[in-house]
């Protein structure tokens, strides 16, 4: 299973990919995942876009970080 976020930003356009396969020992593999937790993923990778952006903006500001005496 492989499931693709992608986030346009004013400073970069965000991309995540998140793929699900069996593991490397033998086991019973169901690829039948619920997509709940997967929406949840791709809350926090909106969320981290939006965080990174903003630092990125207030980088970009005049008088940022402000002076102290």
């Amino acid at each position: 299973m492989e499931m693709t976020w992608e986030v346009s930003g004013a400073y970069a356009n965000w991309t995540l990919t998140v793929t699900v396969g069996p593991p490397d020992h033998e086991c019973v593999y169901r690829d039948d995942w619920r997509e709940e937790p997967f929406n949840r993923l791709h809350l926090h990778f909106v969320d981290v876009v939006n965080l990174l952006e903003l630092g990125r903006q207030l980088q970009n500001t005049p008088g940022y970080p402000p002076a102290f005496p």
